[in-house]
């Protein structure tokens, strides 16, 4: 299961793409590590969209980030 760690938003980057995924893929994961995104945090979300909240059980997504090449990070 994802850790509790929040999304870091500490340091503003540029980005070529950011991207979220289920946290428990692990091979999606290690596919978005592989290409160079780098694992910023994960954070509980309330369902899928357009749900009610209370039919459908917590999401943990994890998020990544890959830098634009020359930009400062």
């Amino acid at each position: 299961m994802a850790s509790a760690r929040p999304l870091d938003r500490s340091t503003p980057r540029r980005l070529d793409a950011s991207q979220d995924c289920v946290s428990h893929n692990r091979s999606l994961r290690d596919y978005d590590e592989g290409r160079g995104f780098v694992h910023r945090g994960d954070t509980r979300r309330p369902g899928l969209p357009g749900q009610p909240k209370e039919d459908v059980p917590a999401l943990w997504m994890s998020r990544y980030e890959r830098p634009v090449a020359g930009s400062r990070t």
